[in-house]
């Protein structure tokens, strides 16, 4: 129904906008319109002229909201259950009712943490649930082992491991789930150091899975033979990234670092390389966030050795290298060399990874000389290279 009011010193002639303040009456409002969102919901309305505040309530729980725009954001609803609203204004002259309902509207819920699996086995999908976000780390590999130097030898440059490459990992937000579905879970084991004892090279790490979500696992550090060149061990290579499920953000693994170089001159051997560093995964969604694993292992150090000689003495021992860094492992130094004759010192095991999916670092070589030809050295006791770390399978629901 079309009406006249007086506004401004001017008669105007239209539709009223439930504005009630110039008859002495409160206002009253439409029905609003509500938008579903996170734990949350978003209620926008026609204003009216003469109105100075709004408030909307929800219906269940009697949650509400002020404001003096459209629209007005209600926060503290429970995801997964179904609302509408209602909205009342106030003016000068008072507050009026509440307006007829909105529509109805599901707010969504936060993700919250369900499990975190650290080694293999089942997980059931609760009830209610039919969205996860799930993040699979692969694991990663074993740091090489170092081998002494050996002045006694024509190819006696201590070697020092390369550092285990980290495995790559895959995330998942919004994955699709039936409430009591069960899941197997694979967590691949991180890859073993090599041992200098028997000469056997450290392992990759293994394959983690959930679904059709697989994340593989770093390589092996390497280790190689002494020579009569200056060469270098290399690191193990990064976990291969997964980009074959689509909607899943995936990663590769970092590479491990490179061995220090041992020297066959009266010369120290070299530090080792570091690893490479992970920037960890992460799912924007309310809950969730980064989840940070480790990077590749650091390289060990070379180790040093003098020349082999008739009598004359160095003046110094020579020292191996200082072990390189990565995320969650740091390599070891190399080993001194002694002055006394007829003596080798060891070199220093490689230190296992202290996170999920991190490379071991290699081993570090010790350093040796000698006065006289064909003198025999100690043999090296240690020398084995560090563990990678296992993988993991993080699980939340909302």
């Amino acid at each position: 129904m079309a009406i006249s009011r007086i506004k401004n010193s001017g008669i105007k002639t239209g539709p009223l906008k439930y504005d009630n303040a110039l008859a002495g009456y409160p206002p009253v409002m439409a029905a609003p319109t509500a938008t579903a969102g996170l734990s949350s919901a978003s209620v926008a309305f026609t204003a009216i002229d003469s109105a100075t505040s709004y408030t909307v309530i929800s219906s269940p729980g009697s949650v509400t909201a002020t404001g003096t725009s459209s629209p007005i954001n209600v926060t503290g609803l429970t995801g997964g259950t179904s609302y509408t609203f209602q909205i009342r204004a106030t003016n000068s002259v008072g507050t009026g009712a509440y307006s007829a309902a909105s529509n109805s509207v599901t707010p969504t819920s936060e993700y919250t943490l369900a499990a975190t699996f650290n080694a293999g086995g089942n997980w059931t999908v609760p009830n209610g649930v039919s969205y996860i976000a799930v993040y699979v780390l692969g694991s990663g590999g074993g740091g090489g082992y170092a081998r002494r130097a050996d002045p006694w030898s024509t190819t006696g440059n201590g070697m020092g491991g390369g550092g285990g490459g980290g495995g790559s990992a895959i995330a998942f937000q919004e994955y699709a789930v039936t409430p009591g579905t069960s899941y197997s879970i694979n967590i691949g084991s991180g890859g073993n150091g090599g041992n200098y004892q028997n000469f056997t090279n450290g392992n990759a790490g293994g394959v983690t899975e959930f679904g059709n979500l697989v994340s593989v696992g770093g390589g092996n550090g390497a280790t190689t033979a002494n020579t009569n060149n200056d060469v270098t061990s290399t690191g193990g290579f990064a976990g291969n990234r997964n980009n074959n499920v689509a909607g899943a953000t995936s990663i590769a693994g970092a590479t491990g670092g490179n061995s220090g170089t041992g020297r066959t001159t009266n010369n120290g051997g070299t530090n080792g390389g570091a690893g490479g560093a992970s920037n960890g995964i992460t799912l924007n969604y309310a809950g969730l966030g980064t989840v940070n694993f480790g990077g590749g292992g650091g390289g060990g150090g070379g180790g040093g050795m003098s020349v082999y000689n008739t009598g004359a003495s160095p003046t110094n021992g020579n020292n191996g290298g200082a072990g390189g860094n990565a995320f969650g492992a740091t390599a070891p130094n190399g080993g001194s060399g002694n002055r006394s004759a007829r003596t080798v010192t060891n070199g220093s095991d490689g230190t296992n990874a202290s996170t999920p999916g991190g490379g071991g670092s290699g081993a570090s070589s010790g350093g040796a000389w000698a006065n006289t030809i064909n003198t025999g050295g100690a043999a090296n006791t240690t020398s084995i290279g560090g563990a990678g770390g296992a993988g993991r399978v993080i699980i939340y629901t909302r």
